[in-house]
């Protein structure tokens, strides 16, 4: 029994090492996430990928919707 107790008390200081690192490795994840999110850079590639698939929708819809565009690339394939 006291060896029970003992191997207990081992995969309790384990678990909570392990948990005290996984918290390290969340918090470093969230100050890359702030620091992206935070970036004006990272703010203009966004406000570009969404112009440009803004721009592909209303060539799209312009030419017919997507029916139109997947028979002509069938077309062609």
């Amino acid at each position: 029994m006291e060896a029970e107790g003992t191997t207990m008390e081992k995969n309790s200081r384990n678990m909570d090492s392990l948990a005290a690192h996984m918290e390290k490795l969340g918090a470093a994840g969230e100050r890359v996430k702030s620091a992206m999110i935070d970036s004006d850079s990272f703010k203009g590639l966004i406000d570009v990928g969404t112009g440009i698939t803004n721009l592909f929708a209303n060539l799209i819809e312009s030419i017919g919707g997507g029916g139109y565009v997947r028979r002509s690339i069938n077309f062609y394939f």
